[in-house]
């Protein structure tokens, strides 16, 4: 039971780093690298977890705005 809401959450955590880079790649042509920004919003969103489990929902919308931040920055430097 609990390791199926900790694969949840994991897979919550990835998928909310892919659509925040995935939107910025896609609407706003951001981000040079999408599937970069999306590995580095998904660990700092896991590292979260490993933290501090009850942090769920938060470490998916960290996720996703280092992914966004991640898109940014990489827009500009590469």
């Amino acid at each position: 039971m609990l390791e199926s809401m900790a694969y949840i959450l994991i897979l919550g955590v990835i998928a909310a780093a892919w659509l925040g880079s995935f939107l910025m790649d896609k609407l706003f042509g951001v981000g040079f690298h999408p599937w970069l920004s999306t590995v580095i919003g998904a660990a700092v969103g896991i590292v979260i977890l490993l933290l501090k489990p009850t942090l769920g929902v938060v470490a998916m919308i960290v996720a996703a705005v280092i992914a966004i931040l991640s898109s940014f920055i990489q827009d500009k430097v590469l």
